[in-house]
């Protein structure tokens, strides 16, 4: 009687195998299966009979079926052929055959599009537009655009001379000429694939842009007058010689 427990006891012990190996029984070799997850080939031979389940057959590929692989996912072909996802992607690896990717509608976001940012819902433009909201509010965050939807007032949306002005004059004249945010002006500029202004390398100095030098730092005056740090930094340090040199005469 206890020998007869024992035996019962032993059997369901053998029966728990990982529900992962279960899932892949006459899906892949028996002996691959037991060495893969450390488990008795009989046991695995037994569980797969007794569930009913035919052996692995070895999938003989034809050109036609290597044709098809990466031309869509796996998921997709594993249901027009009849071969598992597992082996189609690993026959897919071997031949070196990337996965198919999904192709994503990227949005062209003209000055006419940006304007419209926060004037009507994102629902409602990303519906004009054909895609999803979030891609509109990924975009009109990005402009730190307000939505319309807020209980505060939208940003005022940009006007046609305002953007012409983009990329023509630096983004901290512009702040002061347009009354718009630095950051928003940059976002805005880049957002539309505007370089900033050339730095001029020539520059007409004034007697109030030379009394600032070494009294502000380079890069506050640099942005501010629209050139290279490197160029305020040699004209306050050509300054900075002339006055020691006529310190040294007057000794």
């Amino acid at each position: 009687m206890v020998r007869a427990k024992k035996k019962t006891q032993a059997k369901k012990s053998e029966s728990k195998l990982p529900a992962k190996l279960i899932r892949q029984l006459g899906k892949r070799p028996d002996l691959e299966l037991a060495q893969e997850f450390g488990v008795p080939l009989m046991q695995v031979r037994r569980e797969r009979k007794a569930k009913g389940i035919a052996r692995f057959r070895p999938i003989h590929w034809t050109n036609e079926m290597i044709k098809l692989l990466g031309t869509m996912s796996d998921v997709e072909l594993s249901k027009r052929v009849g071969i598992p996802k597992s082996t189609l992607s690993s026959k897919r690896a071997v031949l070196g055959i990337p996965p198919v990717t999904k192709v994503v509608k990227k949005t062209r976001w003209t000055p006419r599009l940006i304007r419209k940012l926060g004037t009507i819902s994102d629902q409602a433009l990303a519906k004009e537009l054909g895609v999803s909201s979030s891609v509109v509010q990924s975009r009109r965050q990005s402009l730190n655009i307000s939505s319309c939807n807020d209980g505060y007032a939208a940003r005022r949306p940009w006007t046609k001379s305002e953007i012409d002005l983009l990329g023509k004059f630096s983004d901290v004249q512009l702040q002061k000429k347009l009354g718009r945010g630095r950051r928003h002006i940059r976002a805005m500029r880049e957002s539309l694939g505007i370089p900033p202004v050339q730095k001029r390398t020539l520059v007409e100095w004034t007697p109030a842009m030379i009394r600032r030098l070494g009294k502000e730092p380079d890069t506050k005056l640099a942005e501010e007058f629209g050139v290279s740090f490197t160029t305020v930094a040699l004209k306050r340090r050509s300054i900075e010689k002339k006055q020691r040199d006529r310190t040294g005469k007057r000794k």
